[in-house]
């Protein structure tokens, strides 16, 4: 699915990067939470690069034709963003 050409260039992570900043930063959200389906595993790379921490499954949480997808759900609070903008502006 998507334009296979463009993967890999870290389009997604930059756009993570800016949801988070401002969520968690300018509006001073706690935390922000999400679900991915577990075939996804490029997001979820994506989403564990940002931040994220896997707090759990939902197994068979969908039905789609005859099939049982699950669900990764994933979260980042606000002091753990924070964190890790400092560790990334170390860094630089």
């Amino acid at each position: 699915m998507g334009n296979t050409a463009v993967r890999g260039r870290g389009y997604c992570r930059e756009m993570v990067k800016a949801v988070l900043a401002v969520r968690l930063g300018e509006l001073g959200r706690h935390a922000i939470t999400l679900g991915v389906y577990d075939f996804n595993t490029a997001a979820i790379r994506c989403y564990l690069r940002c931040g994220f921490h896997h707090d759990g499954t939902l197994r068979h949480s969908v039905r789609y034709q005859d099939e049982y997808w699950s669900s990764v759900e994933m979260s980042v609070l606000e002091h753990e963003w924070r964190q890790s903008m400092a560790a990334q502006a170390q860094a630089a």
